[in-house]
C-alpha cells in the first residue's frame, strides 16, 4: 500500500461526520510528510530529496526507471544528472504539478500546484553494454528552493555479458595465433602427443567456464583429429563457444639421425652430414676441447662421449645421434694433441675480407657479429678470406634460410684454435626498402645532374676554344 492510500485509511478512522475539508487536507498532508521521513529511508535529512532507481538485476537492451523525489515542502529544484557511457537516456517526464525547463543535462523543476506526491521527474534509462555489472546515476549541482545541496549517487547492478577469452593458447606444432574475434583456431600436433594443454585466460572477473568445458589443464588426445571446445559463460548466462581443430602429423617415424652441424671448441673440422669419421690436430696449449652439435631433426637425440681434458697424442670423442624411430648413427672424432716440443704453429684465426654479394656487411676482422636484413631468403653468396693462407674457413647453415637464421663462419688456425663469426638473418620491412629505393633514386639523380653540368662545361670550355682558334685564324 503506498503513502495516499495509507494516510486516507488512518484518517478515514480519525476524522468522521462532518469535519471541515480544510482540516482534513491539513492533517493529510501533515500525515503524508510524516510517513515520507519514515517509508523513505534513502532521504537525506538536511537535503531534503533523494534519487531512487529499479533495483533489480538488468541486462544489455533493457530499460529501468529512475525518479527524483523531495520534501512536499519544497517548491524548487534543479540539478544537473550524470551516468555511465553504457546507459543512454531515453526520456524524462515530470509528474503532474510540476514544469520542466531543460538546459542540455541541467534540469529546473518548478511546483505548479500542492500535490501529495513526492516525486519530482522520472527518467527513463536503456542498457547498451553490459560488459561492467554497475551503472552510476549521479545527481549534482542540486540546489533545492535556492539552497545548495549535496550530491546524490545511485547505483543499478547490472548482469555483465562478456562471455570474452583475454588468450588462448595450446601445446603443439603451431601457435593458434589468438585474436579477439576469432572464435575457431586450427592445431596440428606431434604425432606422438597423447594430450594436449590448453590454456586460457577470462576477459570478465564476472564470467566462467561451462562445466566440463574448461581450460587450464590438460586434455587426452588419442585420435588422429577432432576438435577442443572451451565455453564461457558471462554473469548474464551468455555462452561463447571457441573451438580448437586438432589434426595429427604425418604417423611415420622420423628416422633423420643425422647432425646438422659439428663444431670444435679448438681445432678445425670440415663437416658433412654423410662423413662420420674426423681427425684434427691441436697444439700442445690446448688442454681440453668441447665438441657441439646440432641434429637435422628436432625429434632426435644425441650424446656426446669424451669433452674436457686432452692427453698428449690421440683422444677420442664419439657423437651418437638417435633418430626418433631408433636408428643411431655414429660420428667418430680423432683429436691429436701436439707434444711440448713440436713446431709452434701459427695461432692466427682471424677474417681478411668478408662479403655478401648485393649486401653490405661493414665489416671488421674484430666484430664477430653482424645482422643482415634481406628481401629474399636464398642461399647467399659468401665469400671468406682468412688473413692467414695456412687457417681453414667453414661456412655453416647457409641453406634452408629464413627469418631469424644465423649463418656461422669458423676460422680455424693451424694450431687449432677457432673464432667464430655470427650473421643473423632478419626480413627487410617495406620501410626500409623504400629508404634504400630513396637512396638508389636519390643517387641516381645526383648522378645524372652531376654528368649534365659535366657535358655544360665540357661545351662551354670547347665553344670558347674554338671561337678564340677562329679570331686567330
Amino acid at each position: 500500500m503506498g503513502e495516499v492510500q495509507l494516510v486516507d485509511v488512518i484518517l478515514g478512522k480519525i476524522i468522521r461526520g462532518n469535519e471541515s475539508k480544510v482540516i482534513y487536507m491539513k492533517i493529510k498532508l501533515l500525515f503524508i510528510s510524516l510517513l515520507f521521513i519514515l517509508f523513505n529511508l534513502n532521504v537525506k535529512a538536511s537535503d531534503g530529496y533523494y534519487l531512487s532507481c529499479d533495483n533489480d538485476y538488468k541486462k544489455i537492451n533493457e530499460y529501468f526507471n529512475c525518479e527524483v523525489n523531495i520534501l512536499f515542502t519544497h517548491s524548487k529544484i534543479s540539478f544537473v544528472i550524470e551516468y555511465d557511457s553504457n546507459v543512454e537516456l531515453i526520456s524524462e517526464e515530470p509528474v503532474e504539478n510540476w514544469n520542466l525547463i531543460k538546459e542540455g543535462n541541467t534540469y529546473l523543476l518548478e511546483k505548479t500546484a500542492n500535490n501529495v506526491s513526492s516525486s519530482v521527474i522520472n527518467f527513463r534509462f536503456k542498457v547498451k553494454d553490459a560488459q561492467r555489472n554497475r551503472v552510476h546515476i549521479f545527481l549534482r549541482n542540486v540546489v533545492i528552493d535556492g539552497n545548495n545541496v549535496d550530491e546524490f549517487e545511485n547505483v543499478v547492478k547490472l548482469l555483465a555479458n562478456n562471455a570474452n577469452l583475454k588468450n588462448l593458447y595450446a601445446d603443439g606444432l603451431n601457435s593458434l595465433n589468438f585474436n579477439q574475434g576469432d572464435i575457431e583456431y586450427d592445431l596440428l600436433i606431434r604425432y606422438d602427443q597423447q594430450e594436449i594443454f590448453i590454456g586460457c585466460e577470462l576477459e570478465s572477473e564476472y564470467a566462467s567456464f561451462v562445466n566440463g568445458y574448461e581450460c587450464n589443464k590438460s586434455i587426452p588426445f588419442s585420435s588422429d583429429s577432432g576438435e577442443i571446445v572451451i565455453k564461457v559463460k558471462a554473469e548474464d548466462k551468455t555462452i561463447k563457444e571457441y573451438k580448437i581443430n586438432v589434426s595429427r602429423e604425418n604417423e611415420v617415424l622420423d628416422n633423420n639421425n643425422y647432425l646438422r652441424r659439428l663444431v670444435l671448441s679448438s681445432g678445425y673440422i670440415d663437416f658433412e652430414k654423410d662423413i662420420l669419421n674426423y681427425e684434427v690436430n691441436v697444439p700442445y696449449e690446448v688442454d681440453s676441447i668441447n665438441l657441439y652439435a646440432e641434429p637435422e631433426s628436432s625429434y632426435a637425440t644425441y650424446e656426446i662421449i669424451g669433452n674436457g681434458l686432452l692427453n698428449v697424442g690421440q683422444n677420442y670423442l664419439t657423437v651418437k645421434v638417435m633418430a626418433l624411430n631408433g636408428d643411431e648413427r655414429i660420428y667418430n672424432i680423432v683429436v691429436n694433441r701436439q707434444d711440448k716440443e713440436e713446431v709452434v704453429l701459427s695461432n692466427n684465426n682471424s677474417l681478411k675480407t668478408l662479403e655478401i654479394e648485393g649486401y653490405d656487411v661493414n665489416f671488421q676482422k674484430d666484430t664477430l657479429e653482424y645482422t643482415l636484413y634481406v628481401e629474399k631468403f636464398d642461399d647467399l653468396k659468401i665469400n671468406a678470406i682468412p688473413e692467414d693462407e695456412k687457417a681453414k674457413v667453414v661456412i655453416q647453415g647457409n641453406y634452408d634460410l629464413k627469418n631469424d637464421d644465423n649463418i656461422s663462419i669458423i676460422v680455424t688456425a693451424e694450431n687449432g684454435s677457432v673464432k667464430e663469426y655470427k650473421i643473423k638473418l632478419l626480413e627487410k620491412n617495406k620501410e626500409q626498402q623504400d629508404d634504400e629505393h630513396s637512396k638508389d633514386d636519390k643517387g641516381y639523380f645526383i648522378y645524372v645532374i652531376g654528368g649534365g653540368v659535366f657535358l655544360i662545361i665540357g661545351g662551354i670550355t670547347l665553344f670558347v676554344y674554338m671561337r678564340k682558334r677562329k679570331m686567330k685564324e
